[in-house]
């Protein structure tokens, strides 16, 4: 954690976002481009109110000294309470993995400044009384979403050789009007934002007026697509829907590669897709590119990333061909050598251009393998497993309502965890569906040979109350989602090449 002038002004940082709950209070991060929430923490009332005191009009030893008051601390010489604060902050930069935490007013925009300033203006608001707090840092699960990851449409017009999406036909669509209702649930138990994806969002018949409603019930929404839109609908979902950034998938510079890669016939697709980006940058609308890197496209990266920058695209991001669960062929993973020549162009084009955000770099083989321990513990047995967000802290909505583990999974009624088309957001959020997704399932679902049948019951429910088994990545290996988690170390499955 870098250190402070005690003559600093500092203010906390401004995609830094706060919930309280009944029992506890929420940290989380919002970015500025698809506005989802990321390293969703707990926190305590007292920790909130300490970075809130950060307001960007007082300086580090000010601060120090507020919160010795406002804490109710006594007041002592041999007390120094700048190196109270400072050690305070870097624990908690420690434990939520939010870096960093406050910042230097010099660093951030003026704007920005006013905005982070008055976003809570009354720390107090945070207080909650001593004997009510419950405090349990992985206790991720929240008394509603803090964000809905919808899937618009399950189906595409595009055949992608990388495509990890099941595009499983769900032809019911859940009403505009019902999720007019949806939507105002959802902004008055404070969420932040929708994603939309697919699938393709634009094959949605209304997906205008979806965006428009999302636009005037005051919810951030980002949109990925590869569909071409016109440049009179552009102005209209700039004017009517608010759209501020769009996301859209291009893979490389040559239109040959980009249609073989894409699965379409359309000689002109690569030209429209260059004036769609003109397009909306013409209306104010940021443009995002991403390109997946497969053998295909990794020998011309340093001409699209060229290209990208001449059309003065800011925020680029290229990803290695990972293999998924619903198709894969081994000719998409780039070579040993097109990895470190193209690790080796984004290198020198990060160097040559640090006014744009792009997001890659260090491409190489990776591989799932068995966790090895010596010995399973209650230390090391979850050392390896991350905290799954469904039902937790977020939400999949589905194109007819039904709210879903994981878009990378197959539709299956298995996994459906509720159904916004007849139920009201708290009915399913706090549903039966959802309790049983969040509890431990009985032991007789899974395959015989399965670590889930013999696991220690204090293990077997921590497993499943707070981390949930990773359905996608179980899906993957098996086929199915009846056995443990990828992570466990109880489980054993042969190593395999994933990018």
């Amino acid at each position: 954690m870098q250190q402070f002038n005690p003559n600093q002004k500092l203010i906390y940082n401004p995609e830094l976002r706060f919930r309280k709950e009944e029992h506890r209070c929420v940290a989380y991060t919002i970015d500025d481009f698809f506005y989802s929430p990321d390293k969703v923490s707990i926190l305590l009332p007292q920790e909130v109110i300490m970075l809130l005191l950060f307001d960007g009009e007082h300086t580090f030893s000010e601060v120090a000294s507020n919160m010795a008051y406002v804490f109710g601390m006594e007041t002592n010489d041999d007390v120094d309470y700048k190196k109270v604060l400072f050690n305070s902050l870097e624990a908690l930069e420690k434990r939520t993995n939010i870096q960093p935490l406050v910042m230097d007013i010099a660093e951030v925009e003026a704007s920005l400044i006013k905005q982070t300033q008055d976003r809570y203006n009354d720390p107090s608001a945070f207080i909650i009384p001593k004997e009510k707090i419950i405090f349990d840092p992985r206790d991720l699960r929240l008394s509603a979403p803090l964000s809905v990851n919808y899937n618009v449409m399950t189906s595409c017009g595009f055949k992608c050789k990388y495509c990890y999406h099941p595009l499983v036909p769900v032809k019911e669509l859940i009403p505009l009007e019902r999720l007019n209702i949806v939507f105002k649930e959802l902004k008055e138990t404070g969420c932040e934002s929708f994603m939309l994806t697919g699938g393709d969002p634009m094959l949605r018949p209304d997906i205008d007026e979806l965006m428009q409603s999302l636009y005037e019930h005051g919810l951030l929404y980002s949109l990925s697509t590869k569909s071409i839109i016109s440049e009179e609908r552009i102005k209209k979902l700039r004017e009517k829907a608010g759209l501020r950034g769009m996301q859209i998938s291009l893979d490389a510079a040559d239109g040959t590669i980009v249609r073989n890669v894409l699965g379409i016939t359309d000689d002109e697709y690569f030209s429209k897709a260059i004036q769609m980006i003109k397009n909306l940058q013409k209306y104010g609308i940021e443009v995002r590119v991403k390109a997946v890197l497969t053998s295909y496209n990794a020998d011309g990266l340093a001409d699209y990333l060229n290209l990208l920058n001449d059309l003065g695209i800011k925020r680029m991001q290229v990803v290695q061909y990972g293999r998924s669960g619903t198709r894969h062929t081994d000719d998409l993973y780039p070579s040993d050598e097109q990895m470190k020549r193209a690790s080796e162009v984004v290198r020198k084009f990060k160097e040559a251009h640090k006014d744009v955000e792009l997001t890659a770099g260090g491409f190489e083989k990776a591989y799932d393998e068995p966790v090895i321990v010596e010995q399973v513990t209650k230390e090391n047995i979850f050392e390896k497993r991350a905290i799954c967000n469904a039902g937790r802290f977020s939400l999949t909505l589905m194109p007819n309502g039904e709210v879903f583990i994981c878009e990378q999974l197959p539709y299956d009624k298995r996994y459906v965890l509720g159904d916004l088309k007849t139920q009201s957001l708290a009915e399913c959020w706090n549903g039966e569906l959802m309790q049983k997704w969040l509890n431990p399932p009985a032991r007789n679902i899974f395959s015989e040979n399965s670590p889930c049948k013999t696991c220690p019951e204090e293990y077997y429910n921590e497993c499943h109350k707070v981390y949930s088994r990773c359905l996608r990545f179980i899906y993957e290996h098996t086929g199915d989602t009846l056995t443990a988690d990828i992570k466990c170390p109880r489980y054993h499955f042969e190593k395999r090449r994933i990018t």
